[in-house]
């Protein structure tokens, strides 16, 4: 039971770590829990904000290990 449990608890904790978009314009798309290892989601993600609009998220370099990509959305 315990550890049906614990991976209960992790399933979810995994979970939330996925790429959420936290906020958008026709410009910008800023994702949150942006790692190095959802990269690809990350930029789906955002892709899929600019396309409302007719253009392509390109991603804005950044050196802070902070969890948030911001991506310009380009024609």
């Amino acid at each position: 039971m315990k550890k049906i449990l614990a991976l209960l608890a992790l399933s979810v904790m995994l979970k939330s770590c996925a790429p959420v978009l936290d906020a958008g314009s026709p410009g910008t798309a800023i994702i949150n829990n942006c790692m190095i290892d959802n990269q690809a989601e990350a930029l789906a993600l955002a892709q899929q904000h600019c396309q409302k609009f007719g253009r392509n998220a390109v991603k804005i370099p950044d050196d802070r290990p902070d969890g948030i990509c911001t991506y310009e959305c380009k024609e």
